[in-house]
C-alpha cells in the first residue's frame, strides 16, 4: 500500500517516529504547517496561528535536547493546538 504521509499517523505512531529519530520534529511541524497552509483557508479550523519561523526554531530545539538525550515526555516535539477559548497569552480568544 502506499506509505502514510506524516499527518497521517497517530499520536502513539508520531511519539514512537521522533523519538526514535525516525522523523525529527523539524520535519513534523514542516508537515503540519503544509497542512495548515493546505486546509486552513477553507475549514478555518485555527483562527490564530504562530509563526512558522518562531515553530520551526522550537522543533529544531526539540530535536536538539533529543540528541542531546532528553525528552520530556511522550508528547516531545509533538505539534499542539489550543482551543481558542483558552486564554493565551499572544493569541486571539473567542
Amino acid at each position: 500500500g502506499e506509505a502514510l504521509s506524516i499527518v497521517d499517523w497517530d499520536a502513539t505512531e508520531l511519539s514512537r517516529a521522533i523519538h526514535g529519530r525516525q522523523v525529527s520534529c523539524e520535519e513534523v511541524m514542516q508537515a503540519y504547517l503544509a497542512q495548515i497552509q493546505r486546509f486552513n483557508p477553507s475549514v478555518n479550523a485555527l483562527v490564530s496561528l504562530r509563526d512558522s519561523e518562531t515553530v520551526l526554531a522550537e522543533a529544531r530545539a526539540c530535536d536538539h535536547e533529543l540528541d542531546q538525550g532528553h525528552s520530556r515526555g511522550w508528547m516531545h516535539g509533538m505539534p499542539q493546538a489550543i482551543k481558542d477559548l483558552a486564554a493565551t497569552q499572544g493569541l486571539r480568544t473567542t
